[in-house]
């Protein structure tokens, strides 16, 4: 019998930055989601070969891995519904869209589980600024 978590979604979301040039040499961060599709760990891990390889470039790694995103609007403000063309579109008008829905796959696909355990249970500090981290005591 295969084991199966039964409430995961076939898919996940995860946020996405991409940078664009500003006025006065500074950056413009442009936010957006991207929707990447859940893979099981032996097809993402051979993605990841293959990309690291150099078999397979930017562009044939999100082809496999994204099904969607949210963020990007046309002129009239609609959001654009997103398919791979309209995906090597926004790459050829906007540098570094596609490497920025990369960090994000990386960022969320492979994340450590302690890492992600810490993460969530991140909580605002009632004294400072700064997030808090629970401890083996807290």
């Amino acid at each position: 019998m295969a084991v199966k978590v039964s409430h995961l979604k076939p898919t996940f979301t995860a946020p996405a930055a991409v940078y664009l040039p500003g006025d006065g040499g500074a950056h413009e961060r442009v936010d957006f989601e991207v929707h990447f599709k859940r893979q099981p760990g032996r097809e993402r891990d051979a993605l990841n070969d293959r990309y690291l390889k150099g078999e397979i470039k930017n562009a044939e790694l999100l082809d496999e891995i994204v099904v969607g995103w949210r963020g990007f609007n046309d002129e009239a403000g609609q959001p654009v519904p997103y398919s791979h063309e309209e995906r090597r579109e926004a790459e050829a008008e906007y540098s570094g869209v596609e490497s920025a829905m990369v960090v994000s796959w990386y960022d969320h696909a492979f994340i450590h589980q302690r890492e992600a355990a810490v993460k969530n249970s991140k909580a605002p500090s009632l004294t400072t600024s700064a997030p808090t981290t629970q401890t083996a005591t807290s």
